[in-house]
This record gives C-alpha cells, structure tokens and sequence, in this order.
C-alpha cells in the first residue's frame, strides 16, 4: 500500500478497499508510515453521482444570455466603457443590453443616440430602451427614425420598456402606432425584502426604476412580505394586480419584473415568482441587479449568481415563464450591482461565471444543487461545479473516450480572484497604469490544468464544498 502525505489542500484521493476503487477525503484520513488508517471510514461508501455520457438529456436554455445590464445611455459614449463591452459581449454571448435614461440631456443630440446605436448594432446587440416617467423622449419620432436608420427588421428585435405608471397605456399605444411588430413592455418593480432595511431600520432605497407619485410609490411594497399570508395574498398584491392591468393592454407585449432580488429570500421569491407565473399569455422577465457589492464578497457573489441560473432551484431550472434573467452589469462604470469587470477593466469573479456558463453545451445531461453536466452533438462534456454544502464528494462520468483529454478550470480566491492583489498593493483607490496592468493580469490567472479519463472513459471530479470556488470541466 502506497505512502501518502497529508494535504491540506487536496480534495481526495482513490483507495482500493475489497476489490473496489473509493474516493477518501484526505481530511479524515490519519496518516502512518506504512499504510493508511481510515478512522472507520473504510466501512462508508462517500457520497457519489454518475453521469453517463451517452444518455439522450433536454435541452439547456440559457436566459442569462438574453440581456444584460449596461447602465445609462450616456455610459454608452465613453470609450472605456465601449472597450469593456467589447470583451464582455464576445466572451458571454449576450443578445441584449439593457439602458436607461434615453431621454436625459446628455442625450438630447440625435447624434448621441445615433452613435450609441452604431455601437451596438455593429456588435450584434439589440437595445433595450427603458424610459423613465421624467423621460421627455418622443416615442414616435424615435421609433420612425431607428426603422429609417437600421431597417425594420433589426428594430423589431429591439425592446422597448416603460415603467408602470399612470399613461404607460399611451407610450404603448405610440410605440405600436409607428409599427405594430414593436415590442413594447411594462416594467412592474419587486422592492426589497421587508419593510424596513436590517441596518438602519429605514424603508429600503427605492431603487427598481418607478418613477411617481409617492403614495403610489409605496403600495407596491407589501409584496415584500404577502408571500407570509400565501398565494391568494399574493395574487391580491398591487405588483401582481400590475401585471393583471398589463396583461390586459393589447399594445403590451411582455412584463419585466424589476428590483433587487438578492434582498429576497429564496422562499418567499421562489413563491412569489410560482404566483406571478399562473398569470396567462403575458411573457415575463426579469431585471434584479441589486445595489453595489463589496469587492471583498465578489467571489461569494459569482458562487450566489451561478447557482441561482443553474441550480436545482434556479429560475432556469424551475420557473419556465420567465422568458429571460437579468443579474448583473457587465461594467462596474455602470454603478450597478455585480459586474463583469470593473471600473479599471480587471475582470471579476463573476466575468468569469459568466464566461463559463456561456461554454456550457446545450444538451443537458444532469443537474444538482451544485454541479450541471452537458454534452454537444459530438458527445463532448462540460460540466460546472459550484460550492454547495449539499454536494456529493465527487461526480464521476461516465461513458467517454478511453484516456480522453480533459481540462479543469478553478476559480478560487488564490486563482482568477484579483482581492488579494489589490490588497497587497495598498487599496488604491485609483491605481496606476502599471498597477491596474498587474490587476488584469492576476483577475485571468485562473488556475488550468489537464487531465484524462481512464481506461475505462471513467472520469471523476471531487466537487466543492466550503469555500467559494467555481470549476469548469470541458474536453
């Protein structure tokens, strides 16, 4: 019997016990010059999935590509700001960016839009166009002349979005007198979780884009806490009865539920979002970029944000009627919630579960609460695995290649997290160029490596558990 060493470090390793091959945590093994004594382990089997290759699986349907978060319209002019985009769009697979405030001053030029436009559509981005109540944008001079510049069939992937307010009807009702195939949405907000925030015992910041009157303002908070009095409580709600209104409107072609969602508990939101599904024949989507986040939590926020796309309980995995999800900006210019990268263009942890979740094939083998299994239409895998404290020790597939090649991609807080870094630079606030080149450099230094099947095209991955990590298996 080998001589092993103690590892910290190491998730396990294989033990042959009674003609069987076991896979041991190295922490509950206790280690002793000429063998291994296994604490009364030996005697329990760890926990392990399978995933057979060659099974037929469904189809994967990732809505987090169909929009993403990209501030204001005036944040479209910069140019950091379109370098940014251009790396993000091309390695996450976005259709949609979402932008708001078109009719500010700063964008009063037609020339401003025009070239924010150009942007876009030289990218293969549509844009969603939020208004606001304060917009003084004229609707239908804006539609005739997008159709005029772009041609109406690249206007007619573009959305529009308008908050529900009184005379949402009537910015409708324009938009479909220009040309009837454009898609036009009311924007419903899901406000924070309870009435009042944790820490300063404040009614939470109104963030979720509704512009009004206050009072109006504030009936739509107790959907907070109706998940409380159960479903009916729900269906009775001023948000749902909201989308009721919107349904009803024959110029309204979807619903967008927009409000920090991260403030909502599981439950309640997973409630919530099974009552406003019973609504029929209106789309929804879903736009919950919450408020800004430390840099110190971003790795634990990129674990947050992969599995609520692809765990058991994501809105992926078990609320069909959303047509697509929203979570993030992909610029820290934008002031918004998570991003992709930041202000200085060094990618954070969740650029890097977006980039991941976007080599994910489309037929879907298996899925738990912390791993998802693909394969394309050549038979190759790639998986993701994500910290969950419900994991199996491993995840073994089975069904490829005898000796197939593999690569294991780990991010982690000492690889492809650029934290500690920046630590031990000082905390600058505004790095140099050099230091903010260091930056980028380490934010990419994920840690790669390659391995193989064995013999048999068995292959097995000892999935997280504790601290944050995402992993990416591809062949």
């Amino acid at each position: 019997m080998p001589y092993f060493l103690k590892s910290v470090r190491a998730y396990a390793c294989h033990v042959s016990h009674g003609g069987q091959t076991i896979l041991i945590p190295y922490s509950t093994m206790e280690m002793v010059k000429g063998g291994i004594h296994l604490d009364g382990v030996m005697e329990k089997k760890p926990l392990q999935t399978t995933v057979f290759m060659r099974e037929h699986g469904k189809g994967l349907v990732k809505k987090w590509r169909a929009c993403v978060g990209a501030g204001t319209a005036s944040h479209g002019l910069r140019a950091e700001w379109q370098r940014q985009f251009e790396v993000t769009v091309a390695q996450c697979g976005f259709e949609h960016a979402r932008l708001s405030d078109w009719g500010k001053p700063d964008m009063k030029d037609a020339r401003e839009t025009d070239a924010l436009c150009d942007f876009l559509c030289d990218h293969n981005i549509a844009p969603i166009v939020r208004l606001s109540a304060g917009d003084s944008v004229d609707l239908n001079g804006f539609a005739r002349h997008a159709i005029s510049r772009y041609g109406a069939k690249r206007v007619h992937n573009w959305k529009f979005e308008t908050p529900h307010t009184k005379g949402f009807e009537q910015k409708a009702k324009l938009l479909k007198t220009v040309d009837s195939s454009l898609s036009v949405g009311v924007v419903v907000p899901i406000p924070a979780r309870g009435l009042r925030s944790r820490e300063s015992g404040k009614p939470p910041r109104q963030n979720c884009g509704f512009v009004g009157d206050p009072g109006e303002r504030e009936a739509f908070f107790p959907i907070a806490h109706a998940a409380d009095s159960g479903l009916k409580g729900l269906m009775q709600s001023p948000c749902v009865a909201g989308l009721k209104s919107a349904a009803a409107n024959k110029d309204v072609d979807f619903a967008v539920l927009s409000g920090s969602v991260d403030s909502v508990e599981d439950k309640t939101y997973t409630r919530v979002m099974e009552a406003l599904a019973k609504l029929q024949g209106l789309p929804l989507h879903l736009d919950g970029i919450d408020a800004a986040h430390k840099q110190e939590d971003a790795l634990t926020d990129a674990v947050a944000l992969t599995k609520r796309h692809l765990g058991l309980d994501s809105t992926d995995g078990k609320m069909s009627p959303l047509q697509s999800l929203s979570l993030v900006s992909f610029s820290g210019i934008c002031r918004q919630g998570a991003y992709l990268v930041d202000d200085f263009g060094v990618r954070q942890p969740s650029g890097h579960a977006f980039r991941m979740m976007d080599l994910l094939y489309d037929n879907e083998l298996d899925r738990g609460k912390g791993y998802i299994v693909t394969k394309n239409e050549r038979g190759k895998v790639c998986a993701m695995a994500w910290s969950d404290s419900a994991n199996p020790d491993s995840l073994e597939i089975t069904g490829l290649a005898p000796y197939e090649k593999l690569m294991l991609e780990t991010l982690d807080a000492e690889h492809g997290f650029a934290y500690m870094t920046w630590r031990q630079m000082g905390c600058p606030a505004s790095p140099t160029r050099y230091q903010a080149q260091a930056l980028r450099q380490a934010a990419l230094a994920t840690d790669v490596k390659f391995c193989r099947a064995d013999s048999r095209g068995v292959f097995s991955l000892p999935l997280p558990k504790g601290e944050p990590t995402i992993m990416l298996l591809k062949a």
